[in-house]
């Protein structure tokens, strides 16, 4: 068995086991952190539930939980990406509306500034 990350099989016959099917949170946490009351989160990407490469133990429902845990949400978007997506905008949209949300632009310094504008 290959024990891996959860990013796709390494190409060979055996059997693949992700951490995901081993492990449904991980918290890592270091004294060095100058913040009481601060919590960063990262949560994995997600799938659709209709997508082939979908799992409940590792896309849109995991995502959506550990979202919904928190208190204040920031989404990044990626600048040379375009702009946030309609599927991205849909999934924002079930999270817990009492939660403050900001979309931040990320990577501008890879577009001209009048790019940017049209990305914001």
């Amino acid at each position: 068995m290959l024990l891996a990350h959860g990013f796709g099989r390494d190409g060979g016959d055996e059997q693949e086991v992700t951490l995901g099917h081993l492990l449904s949170n991980l918290f890592i946490s270091t004294p060095n952190q100058p913040f009481e009351n601060l919590v960063l989160l990262d949560t994995p990407g997600y799938s659709k539930a209709d997508t082939s490469g979908y799992s409940a133990k590792t896309d849109e429902k995991i995502a959506r939980t550990q979202l919904n845990s928190s208190n204040f949400i920031l989404w990044f978007v990626q600048a040379d990406a375009g702009t946030i997506t309609d599927s991205d905008i849909a999934f924002i949209k079930t999270l817990n509306e009492s939660i403050p949300k900001l979309i931040i632009v990320n990577k501008a310094d890879k577009l001209m500034p009048d790019e940017i504008e049209e990305v914001v």
